[in-house]
């Protein structure tokens, strides 16, 4: 603030010879004047105080905003350290993430893996132990079966035995029944041909010869026959009527075995069949207007009695 200019001593149209003086002062003037210089000096130490505050506070502010500016920029770089550091630690954990997982995956995929090795192996051992079992039922049931056969082998045979024995004792309700019942279940061989041979002979016995000739060419058209049974098969069509039939069985007969003790008596009656018709009258089919069949003419003479079974 810059002091005011000191007055004139004198002014023009005053007297200072009239200006009232204060009772025990200076002069006046002088007084006055030192008063002012006094207030001078005491506004310029206030406005070189103001000054001085002035270039502080204005030293102060810059400070304050170099320090803000300071903190902004620490606050900027620890933002973006932070930021940095945040994103090493997450690239870092999920890094670990990853290895963990991996590490882990690996150890339950080699676990899976050997799971289903595992699991292979005990299908491999099931099915190897199902097999044995299987092969080892199945050897038991070819033993049940192989000793159930031998078994109803034995019985058979028993039973032909039994037959034949029952035959030659001229028991024949001791032959059909069995027999029958046995060929039911028998497979075509060389012992069905024998049971067939025997029931055959047994009907023979009797009156049911249809079934006789069933029975005996059934023997006959097996190839283990025995002998016996295309001889007995001729006596029974002989003894039926069917003698055209009857001549080719004797004939096969005969020529078939030449050397046995009813080869004689088949080659005498097929010699004496060539001179009858085929079938005897009493079976041939009655023509229309023809009259009545005479009744069935006796049986022929039977033939020597066949050999015993």
């Amino acid at each position: 603030m810059s002091a005011a200019r000191r007055p004139a001593t004198e002014e023009h149209g005053a007297d200072p010879r009239t200006e009232p003086k204060l009772e025990g002062a200076g002069p006046p003037e002088d007084d006055g004047w030192a008063l002012l210089d006094g207030l001078r000096r005491r506004l310029d130490d206030q406005a070189a105080q103001t000054r001085k505050t002035q270039a502080q506070v204005t030293q102060l502010a810059e400070s304050v905003a170099a320090l803000v500016d300071l903190g902004r920029r620490r606050s900027r770089w620890l933002n973006l350290n932070s930021f940095a550091a945040y994103l090493i630690f997450t690239v870092l954990l999920g890094g670990a993430f990853y290895f963990v997982f991996q590490s882990r995956a690996r150890e339950v995929v080699t676990q899976r893996e050997r799971a289903i090795a595992d699991r292979d192996r005990a299908f491999t051992d099931r099915d190897a132990a199902i097999k044995r079992a299987d092969a080892a039922d199945a050897a038991l049931a070819a033993e049940r079966t192989a000793a159930a056969k031998a078994a109803a082998a034995s019985a058979v045979d028993n039973q032909v035995k039994t037959a034949a024995a029952a035959l030659r004792a001229g028991r024949t309700n001791d032959v059909i029944a069995p027999l029958e019942k046995a060929l039911e279940q028998e497979p075509p061989g060389a012992r069905a041909a024998e049971m067939h041979y025997l029931v055959g002979v047994a009907y023979s016995k009797g009156t049911a010869l249809d079934k006789a000739i069933s029975h005996l060419m059934a023997a006959v058209n097996a190839d283990v026959a025995d002998e016996d049974a295309r001889f007995q098969l001729a006596s029974v069509l002989d003894r039926v009527g069917q003698w055209a039939k009857a001549r080719a069985e004797y004939d096969k007969f005969a020529t078939a075995h030449p050397q046995s003790a009813n080869a004689v008596f088949a080659m005498r009656r097929s010699a004496t069949l060539a001179r009858m018709p085929a079938v005897a009258p009493w079976n041939a089919p009655a023509k229309p207007g023809a009259a009545p069949a005479a009744p069935p003419a006796p049986a022929p003479a039977s033939p020597p009695p066949p050999a015993a079974p």
